[in-house]
């Protein structure tokens, strides 16, 4: 357990810029999520939270077709 504590150690040290970018990053997420949240109005709201609601619930099930998925990130994001 020690020698994978001490491991885990030195990955976190040679790479804390890294992390320090992820960790900042991801608290601008948070924010951005948040304030647009506040934004949109009610029916926008519900169908966003339908929709992550549908999402995790189908990777609970372990009905999740990756390949779909992956297929509609790259069409939506070439697309815009």
């Amino acid at each position: 357990m020690k020698i994978k504590l001490d491991k885990l150690k030195s990955i976190l040290k040679t790479n804390k810029q890294i992390i320090i970018f992820l960790l900042g990053l991801s608290i601008i997420a948070v924010i951005a999520g948040a304030f647009y949240i506040t934004i949109l109005n009610k029916t926008d709201q519900t169908l966003i939270e339908k929709s992550i609601i549908g999402f995790f619930d189908s990777i609970k099930n372990n009905n999740f077709n990756y390949m779909f998925s992956f297929k509609n990130a790259i069409l939506n994001n070439i697309g815009f």
